[in-house]
């Protein structure tokens, strides 16, 4: 039994030069994290770096994908990104980029669940990184460079659906 709340449990992060939010279960660093949503982007804001990778870079997310891989029970993604759920679920995040976040998705094939998200309106745009990609996001501006040798797709509504732009580490 955990006899302290999460936000008593956190640390002071006024005073980090750095945050790394790791790999994991993607719901309980949505849920741990919640209650620090305003103090870490207000970091973010101030220029202190966050570096956020698999759970980490999916809780990041203005409307974080937290799992599941059906969707009214039919299939739209890959059962190892489900974090034992079985309908997607996206819940609000940490805010920290505005497009939901899915990761590992040359490995489990999440295109699905990416056209999924967007066609749902349950986000406006999804960034789907493959392994071996890493997308970094300018706070202020919004600009995004990608560096590895992993693509990343970005999935975005228009008026015929949902288009898709593949982004590889040359563009």
């Amino acid at each position: 039994e955990q006899s302290e709340s999460s936000e008593q449990a956190m640390p002071d992060l006024s005073e980090m030069d750095g945050i790394i939010i790791a790999g994991g279960h993607t719901p309980s660093y949505v849920s741990a994290l919640a209650a620090h949503r305003s103090q870490l982007s207000r970091l973010v804001s101030g220029d202190v770096p966050v570096i956020g990778y698999s759970a980490g870079a999916m809780a990041a997310s203005r409307h974080a994908f937290v799992g599941g891989f059906r969707h009214q029970g039919r299939q739209v993604g890959n059962e190892e990104a489900s974090e034992g759920l079985d309908e997607v679920s996206i819940v609000d995040g940490l805010a920290l980029v505005s497009p939901t976040v899915v990761c590992h998705n040359d490995a489990w094939g999440l295109d699905g669940l990416a056209i999924t998200i967007v066609e749902q309106n349950w986000s406006r745009t999804v960034v789907a990184l493959d392994e071996d990609a890493c997308l970094i996001v300018d706070p202020i501006s919004g600009r995004t460079a990608l560096y590895g040798t992993g693509r990343i797709r970005w999935f975005t509504r228009d008026a015929g659906g949902v288009s898709v732009k593949t982004q590889y580490p040359d563009d």
